[in-house]
């Protein structure tokens, strides 16, 4: 028997115990596919193509335990990302890398289920950890900017299990304010820059595939890291997001038409996400992040997506376990975040995990 089988057994049964039935990702991936016109909120970072690229970078081949949740005659309720990650420290389960998240639900569910659902994924969750010795489980507050409302009853059952709870915090643009209610609230110094520069640099929107810039991006950023950091898959998966029209490219280039700057951005139905960028480090007193954020901003504003997430602003605890480099940044994206949003995170210590699976 496989040494992760008792993690899909142990999720299967507690769901079982609740009334509900549990299909696994793996076993069939149409289904899961299918749900996402139909969930609640279209989080940019559970995609399916969002999914694969995860896998890809952190770790291919780890036990993929996503699953949709579903009501005794069928209809799926939710869906759950969920995988269990090889660790230095043993196994550790996770939303994809990232604290677990709770089910998202589809519009079929009604009150009385997502509360039952939240209930036994915490249950369900726990027990993976026990049964798989894995290390102590990180749990996340999903919530749409400015709608915590659809998380109280994960929140309230991960409390009720035992959980510690502490606050992250995101960098966010509310793109329904547009351009000149976006500009008003621009940092100042911000302005100048990007007007300056349009004239520096030619600024193009790609979105769609093209594998000779593609090249160029990956080319550039492997000089500026200074070495390869990920697996040509995990470019190849981002490389077939632009294809599905689930991303796009800004690029800059100078007048010699040499790249000198790109960003890549996700996107889903509601929410976009700042990836990955490369810049000349040779032009960083230029003004060259500003134009990429700018270009992006102006093509989402066209789009259906309501929040822009620029990325994680540490404060706090989190701030002394930043880098210099990480906390520059941030500072650079706050420049252009119209919110910074609570980003809530519960944990758990084995102790409390013991002593609630015994009660």
């Amino acid at each position: 028997m496989s040494p992760v089988q008792p993690a899909f057994d142990a999720l299967r049964q507690v769901f079982e115990n609740a009334g509900l039935q549990v299909i696994f990702r793996g076993n069939d991936e149409d289904l899961w596919r299918s749900t996402s016109v139909r969930r609640c909120w279209q989080h940019v970072e559970l995609t399916d193509s969002m999914l694969d690229y995860y896998f890809s970078y952190f770790g291919p081949g780890e036990p993929d335990l996503s699953c949709c949740i579903c009501a005794p005659q069928g209809t799926v309720l939710a869906v759950w990302p969920l995988s269990l990650f090889v660790q230095e420290a043993g196994l550790k389960l996770t939303s994809i890398a990232r604290p677990i998240c709770c089910p998202i639900m589809t519009k079929e569910a009604t009150d009385k289920q997502k509360i039952a659902i939240m209930k036994s994924a915490v249950t369900a969750a726990l027990t993976v950890v026990k049964t798989c010795g894995a290390t102590p489980p990180v749990f996340l507050e999903l919530a749409p900017p400015g709608r915590p409302e659809f998380m109280n009853a994960w929140h309230l059952a991960l409390l009720e299990a035992g959980a510690q709870s502490r606050d992250r915090f995101d960098l966010y643009v509310d793109l329904s304010l547009k351009r000149e209610g976006f500009w008003r609230k621009l940092r100042k110094s911000y302005r100048a820059l990007i007007n300056k520069s349009q004239t520096l640099w030619d600024i193009d929107l790609i979105c769609a595939d093209t594998p000779v810039v593609w090249q160029e991006f990956k080319d550039l950023h492997r000089e500026v890291a200074g070495r390869v950091t990920r697996s040509d898959d995990s470019w190849d998966k981002q490389q077939a997001q632009l294809a599905k029209g689930e991303a796009f490219l800004v690029t800059l280039r100078d007048r010699d038409a040499r790249l000198v700057g790109a960003g890549f951005f996700n996107t889903s139905q509601d929410e976009a996400l700042y990836s990955v960028a490369a810049y000349d480090r040779s032009l960083f007193a230029q003004p060259l992040g500003h134009a990429v954020q700018m270009r992006a901003l102006e093509h989402l504003w066209t789009t259906s997506c309501k929040w822009y997430r620029l990325g994680e602003f540490p404060v706090g605890a989190a701030a002394s376990l930043a880098t210099d480099k990480e906390r520059s940044i941030a500072q650079f994206k706050r420049g252009f975040a119209t919110h910074i949003v609570p980003r809530r995170e519960l944990l758990f210590s084995m102790p409390d995990i013991v002593e609630n699976e015994d009660d």
